[in-house]
């Protein structure tokens, strides 16, 4: 869609912290925090959408400018010092930011999915200096889309969720509540002397003379899932066992670890974790106040073999995670901040062992929540935003879960995985739609409510296959052999004009039953060959909708 630029002489401006303050920090260095050098080297991009009437723009920018003089490093940069560190300049070099016009009604735009191309909604992130970016996407109707980029190595989710509610008080004519903690040194201190317990070097961060072994990926798709405030219910009701009471996160993310784990087809006895983002702020002793501002989180790696994950229960799983995520305590946080002045002193270079754009982390997952983050308290004057979501996860195996804006309670879970990947996925979701984007890493959305057969059973010993077996020939049916790609409506007259379709369809069909068929037969004589049958029955219909695909 094509969309203006309001300010058309320079397409954006840069916004600096208002000069009149008394509490602006003038060009001081301030080094990054170990914890800092964790993080993704890279923008985090998030859109949020708010119905009219919203504020005007020069009300957001005004707001925009007097909240950063409580975050100073925002408006700065992230330079080199004397001494070869990599620090934030706190110039006030002020933030990118760009304000369009959309020559439609957001009503007409909405809802925003995976699958929709918002690029234009958000500034670029390639060759730019600027630490924090915001795009006021303006549409006819008076309704507002904030599209919001900032960097990693800043400050965490939390942060960003405090600055944003900042802006959004003093756009309403509020003070800032919770003035933002920025003392990084006093988060970060280490012992005397420093001693760190835990093989940090190869857990967060790997030596720089390391080989990089990540692997890359071209047919990452996107795809977002949402679970209603009933299923997730009826899942924790499920997970709990005895005394044991496991959070919404653990019970979503025990089973999701079981879904995809299924869908990729991992050999039984191959290992699969889970990097799980851990917020220290509450865990560290003296506690952190949540206000502060940087990052402070370090990960959690439930760890299972394939096997394990699937035959045991849904309780047992999210004891795991629940269990690894507790050993992320107050000591291992103080191994982290001791490790870290240990490779200072050595002059170390370290790596971060983060994801980069285009890794692909199959057989392995990584997690963050953002369900704590105050999403719904962002209010400019005129309603929370009706629409938030992150727009492109770059990693495979990356999940975030958000909370969901179509009902309280409700959880929409976020996914990158890789394309055949994203078929098995979706095909045992009932009553969805499907939008494939014009590129082979286009975004997929499953929408919709959730084929509870499938959705609700665990692993190899449950009644899987059988619900696959049954869901084959409507599958096949809807949509044909050249896979997923359009709305059924579109797909049809396409097979009446393509000659022999009919007959492939039934192909199809059969080897789909026979596959199956197989995977249900070696159930009776136990759970690896129930995988491998299944198996047999998903790679033939891969196979035959690459080879339909490819004929086109």
């Amino acid at each position: 869609m094509a969309i203006g630029l309001l300010n058309k002489k320079n397409k954006s401006t840069i916004l600096k912290a208002s000069s009149s303050s008394k509490n602006l920090i003038s060009n001081a260095q301030i080094p990054l925090t170990i914890f800092d050098k964790a993080a993704f080297d890279l923008h985090v991009a998030v859109l949020y959408a708010f119905r009219a009437p919203v504020p005007s723009n020069e009300a957001m920018k005004k707001g925009l400018s007097k909240v950063l003089v409580h975050y100073p490093h925002l408006a700065g940069r992230i330079m080199t010092d004397k001494q070869g560190n990599s620090c934030f300049l706190l110039n006030n070099a002020g933030i990118r930011l760009i304000e369009t016009f959309v020559p439609t009604t957001l009503a007409e735009q909405l809802p925003f999915t995976p699958a929709t191309e918002m690029s234009h909604l958000l500034p670029p992130v390639e060759g730019i200096e600027e630490l924090l970016q915001i795009q006021l996407n303006r549409y006819a109707c008076g309704g507002l889309v904030i599209g919001q980029t900032s960097h990693h190595r800043v400050a965490d989710g939390q942060s960003m969720s405090s600055f944003n509610i900042s802006w959004a008080r003093i756009v309403r004519g509020l003070d800032v509540d919770l003035i933002p903690f920025h003392n990084r040194a006093s988060v970060s201190v280490p012992r005397n002397p420093p001693k760190f317990e835990f093989n940090h070097r190869s857990i967060e961060f790997r030596k720089s003379t390391v080989l990089d072994t990540s692997t890359f990926s071209s047919s990452i798709e996107n795809f977002v899932v949402n679970f209603s405030s009933d299923f997730i219910n009826k899942l924790k009701s499920k997970v709990s066992e005895g005394n044991q009471r496991s959070s919404t996160f653990e019970c979503l993310l025990s089973h999701l670890w079981k879904k995809i784990t299924q869908a990729r087809g991992l050999a039984p006895d191959e290992y699969t974790q889970v990097r799980v983002a851990v917020n220290g702020r509450a865990r560290m002793k003296p506690q952190v106040p949540m206000e502060y501002f940087g990052n402070l989180v370090l990960w959690a790696y439930p760890r299972l073999r394939v096997k394990e994950l699937l035959y045991e229960s849904h309780s047992y799983v999210a004891k795991a995670i629940h269990e690894a995520v507790t050993r992320i305590d107050n000591s291992y946080f103080q191994s982290f901040i001791d490790f870290g002045e240990v490779a200072k002193e050595d002059g170390e270079e370290l790596v971060a062992t983060a994801p980069e754009i285009g890794n692909s982390l199959c057989p392995n997952l990584e997690v963050d929540s953002w369900m704590r983050f105050q999403f719904h308290d962002l209010d400019f004057g005129g309603g929370r935003p009706c629409a938030f979501l992150p727009p492109n996860l770059p990693v495979e195996g990356l999940l975030i879960f958000v909370p969901s804006c179509k009902e309280k309670g409700g959880v929409d879970v976020f996914m990158a995985l890789l394309h055949e990947h994203v078929l098995v996925i979706a095909f045992h979701v009932k009553r969805w739609q499907i939008t494939l984007g014009p590129s082979p890493t286009a975004a997929t959305v499953l929408a919709g409510s959730i084929d509870e057969t499938w959705m609700a059973n665990g692993g190899y010993n449950e009644p899987v296959e059988e619900a696959m077996a049954n869901e084959a020939p409507s599958w096949a049916d809807q949509w044909g052999a050249g896979g997923i790609g359009a709305a059924e409506e579109d797909e049809k007259p396409k097979a009446k004009k393509e000659g022999g379709s009919n007959k492939k369809m039934a192909e199809v069909k059969g080897a789909a039953s026979a596959g199956f068929d197989k995977a249900k037969a070696a159930a009776v004589v136990g759970a690896q060959k129930v995988k491998s049958g299944t198996s047999v029955g998903i790679k033939w219909i891969k196979n035959q909708c690459q080879k339909k695909n490819a004929s086109k």
